[in-house]
């Protein structure tokens, strides 16, 4: 069996839709590699019923998947067109591809139950095998695929704008006080109101003191 970052070895197969699968011109976030040990079998079906109920997910994070299985090509048509399957599958009847991927039973000419997740670069990102609880495949590679995807998606960037309190137009802090605003530059004038017409401004009327004296105080 591989290991996680370890380089995964070329895949190019017929597949059940008529087209050759070729690993290395798989595109996207990742692609999923599911070996499975025989074709109608119940632990095989329900395996693979999972990948195909969870097909819209994993498409929609950006990957692809694949399922292999020793079986031949015309046994393999078969079993992907009775369960519906959206993805492709390949007979693995030489067994060449379990052999590279080291997922043959040692006593028995059949793959064991287990997961790849592979990165475009053509390493192994991620290895699940579950002989037993068959829904843990689909579970763990949810899951990976998951976080995969939030750590490829970009940061937000956040364009709102300060809230403003209560009809004033002020901005309000993180608190919910308002927030200071800038004070006026000192030695600006103050602007006045205007007074009556022909009265000069207020603040521009002479003080008692500083009022010329009338031709009867002058000395």
């Amino acid at each position: 069996m591989l290991k996680v970052g370890e380089r995964a070895p070329e895949i190019d197969k017929l597949s059940t839709d008529g087209q050759r699968f070729v690993l290395s011109q798989q595109r996207g976030l990742c692609t999923v590699v599911f070996f499975f040990p025989k074709a109608f079998t119940p632990g095989c079906t329900v395996e693979t019923k999972n990948f195909r109920d969870n097909f819209a997910e994993i498409a929609l994070s950006g990957a692809s998947i694949v399922g292999v299985s020793a079986d031949d090509h015309r046994t393999q048509c078969r079993f992907a067109a009775s369960q519906q399957v959206p993805f492709p599958m390949i007979a693995d009847d030489d067994r060449s591809v379990c052999r590279a991927y080291g997922v043959l039973w040692p006593l028995v000419a059949l793959p064991r139950r287990i997961t790849y997740v592979i990165d475009p670069d053509m390493h192994i990102a991620a290895v699940f095998r579950h002989e037993i609880r068959v829904k843990r495949h689909r579970d763990d590679v949810l899951s990976f695929l998951n976080e995969r995807f939030l750590a490829a998606r970009p940061p937000a960037i956040s364009t709102a704008t300060p809230p403003l309190a209560g009809g004033t137009g002020a901005p309000v802090s993180a608190s919910g006080d308002l927030a200071p605003q800038p004070a006026a530059p000192s030695g600006l004038p103050v602007a006045s109101a205007p007074g009556r017409p022909g009265e000069p401004p207020a603040g521009d009327v002479p003080s008692p003191s500083e009022a010329p004296a009338s031709p009867g105080q002058r000395s």
